[in-house]
């Protein structure tokens, strides 16, 4: 990150929320693909149904 000259540098506060906020972020991100993950296997494990029929005589 650059600095601006005459541009003050961030409060440890505002440093310590933004580290919060960049962990925060990455759990919600991992949870998303957990739950897609869950999805996607229940869905790859389900039994598609038969599209083609067809009559032997």
């Amino acid at each position: 990150m650059t600095w601006c000259k005459g541009q003050d540098l961030p409060t440890p506060l505002a440093v310590a929320e933004y580290w919060v906020d960049i962990w925060q972020r990455n759990v919600l991100f991992l949870d998303t693909m957990r739950k897609r993950a869950t999805q996607y296997e229940e869905h790859a494990a389900a039994t598609a149904p038969t599209c083609l029929i067809t009559r032997s005589n």
